[in-house]
């Protein structure tokens, strides 16, 4: 008995360059006078520029297969255009995009494929407000910005307020025992664009209603003067009242010797435990 064995004919089928993308083909090898259909995927950042060698255009269909067969996918690499975000005004706040490259403060120049669309959004620091954009948008809504080429955009902030704020209260450590003692770190920060007079700050161990002027907590201690934008970490040591759930409580200014817009974030609370 004889035994034959079907003659089959590889495609080669190669991208150009090899990181603009890839190529496969529904039939491969292709046996004795078959056909195969192959396709062409581009990666980010390339476009698919039609076939080359035994297929030509944007479309390859290889049909009565007798011969090996060689398919090449080329592709281009599109233009990238910077996009430069900057900040302005007497205010402060952060810019970010929606695909998180963009975060300005810190991050503030990005690169983007050719006809990418991208949008901005700006957050004001408490104390300034978001004013509006300029450059590549405008009005005070979110920016989308179409990179078709390099764009710059300004997001322009205004401080509002002469404002004061605690922005961290922790508590060392959050469950302990009675008659221990704890630690509470209060951080405490100047908003406004010049130096203000913090006054003293004043910590409970216990204490859910909001404080007023002048109250009396369980330990108070000395900021004084905080230099624009400045922020101060400052701790004081308490002993634990007995087993259960209290509410610790910082007020900074807590003798009201500085006038603020804001006097509500100049208190801050933290829960914690006694077992």
């Amino acid at each position: 008995m004889a035994n034959f064995t079907a003659i089959t004919y590889p495609i080669n089928a190669t991208a150009n360059p090899s990181t603009g993308g890839n190529v496969s083909c529904s039939v491969n090898p292709v046996s004795y006078g078959g056909s195969s259909n192959c396709t062409a995927t581009a990666n980010a950042g390339y476009t698919f520029n039609g076939f080359g060698g035994d297929c030509y255009g944007t479309s390859c269909s290889l049909t009565n297969v007798t011969a090996n067969k060689n398919v090449t996918a080329n592709f281009v690499l599109l233009a990238n255009y910077a996009l430069n975000v900057t900040q302005k005004g007497t205010g402060t706040g952060t810019v970010t995009s929606a695909d998180g490259k963009i975060n300005c403060g810190t991050d503030c120049n990005e690169s983007y494929v050719k006809g990418q669309s991208l949008t901005l959004t700006a957050l004001a620091d408490s104390g300034s407000v978001f004013s509006s954009w300029s450059g590549a948008c405008s009005g005070n809504n979110t920016c989308v910005v179409n990179m078709n080429t390099m764009q710059n955009v300004t997001a322009t902030f205004t401080a509002t307020a002469v404002d004061l704020a605690i922005t961290k209260l922790i508590v060392i450590p959050v469950i302990t025992s009675a008659n221990r003692l704890i630690d509470v770190q209060v951080t405490v920060k100047n908003f406004a664009k010049k130096t203000l007079n913090a006054g003293n700050l004043t910590v409970w161990k216990h204490q859910a209603k909001i404080g007023t002027c002048k109250a009396l907590g369980n330990a108070r201690t000395q900021v004084g003067n905080l230099a624009a934008g400045a922020s101060r970490t400052l701790t004081v040591r308490l002993r634990t009242p007995s087993v259960g759930t209290y509410t610790a409580r910082a007020v900074i200014d807590s003798s009201c010797v500085t006038t603020e817009t804001d006097e509500k974030d100049n208190q801050l609370t933290k829960s914690y435990k006694i077992k």
